[in-house]
C-alpha cells in the first residue's frame, strides 16, 4: 500500500501475482497456469473472500499474457485460440464477483506481450508468432470486455528489440543509468493513463 503522506485517506494498493506459471519457483506456462485449480482459487481469492463472501472490488485490473504462452508447447494455433477463449471466460466470472454494491466492475486493461529482443528473438516467443498470440489474446478478451482497454506493449516495445540496450531480451529496464528504464516507464505511464482516464 503507498499512502499519500499530507493525507492519509488518500492510498493505493497494487497487488501481482506472476502469471507465468501456477508456481512461482516455476516457469513456461502462461495461461495453461489456469489449468491448475489451486492457482485459479488463488487468483478468485485476490477478488472474493469465500468464506466471508466479501467482494474486494478493485478499481482496476491490469491482465497481461507474457512470452511464458509463446514458450508453452501448443502444437496448433487453435490449441491456444482456445485456451485464450476459455481464460478470457474465467476472469469474466471473475471480475463479476468483485463488482461492487453498485455493481460496478473495475475497469479492466490488457497489456500485450512485449517483443523479445537481442540475441533471443529467435526462441519459441519469437516476435512473429508473439504478434500473432497478440492478436488472438485481444480478440478473446475483447469478446468477453468489450468496454476494455488496450495497451499495445508489443507495438511499443518493437522499436528496442533489435538490440539489449533496453533489455536482457525478454525483460525491458536494465541498471546503468536512467535511459535504460525509459521503456518501462513509458509502459506505466500508458497502463496509468489508460486507468485515469476512465476513473
Amino acid at each position: 500500500m503507498f499512502l499519500n503522506p499530507q493525507n492519509s485517506s488518500q492510498n493505493v494498493t497494487i497487488t501481482q501475482l506472476f502469471n507465468g506459471h501456477y508456481d512461482v519457483a516455476g516457469n513456461y506456462l502462461g495461461i495453461a497456469s489456469l489449468h491448475n485449480v489451486e492457482y485459479k482459487q488463488r487468483l478468485i481469492s485476490l477478488f472474493y473472500d469465500n468464506i466471508t463472501s466479501y467482494s474486494r472490488s478493485p478499481d482496476a485490473v491490469v491482465l497481461n499474457s507474457g512470452l511464458h504462452d509463446g514458450l508453452y508447447n501448443y502444437p496448433y494455433l487453435t490449441n491456444f485460440s482456445d485456451t485464450a477463449t476459455s481464460t478470457a471466460s474465467f476472469w469474466d466470472s471473475v471480475i463479476a464477483l468483485s463488482a461492487n454494491k453498485e455493481k460496478k466492475k473495475p475497469i479492466i486493461v490488457y497489456r500485450t506481450t512485449v517483443a523479445l529482443a537481442g540475441f533471443v528473438r529467435g526462441s519459441n516467443s519469437n516476435p512473429q508468432k508473439m504478434d500473432i498470440y497478440n492478436r488472438v489474446m485481444v480478440d478473446a478478451f475483447l469478446h468477453r470486455f468489450p468496454e476494455a482497454r488496450v495497451v499495445d506493449s508489443f507495438d511499443m516495445t518493437f522499436p528496442f528489440h533489435y538490440d539489449n540496450n533496453y533489455s536482457d531480451g525478454g525483460h525491458y529496464g536494465r541498471p546503468g543509468g536512467g535511459r535504460h528504464y525509459f521503456v518501462d516507464f513509458m509502459l506505466v505511464h500508458t497502463i496509468l493513463n489508460a486507468i485515469c482516464s476512465l476513473l
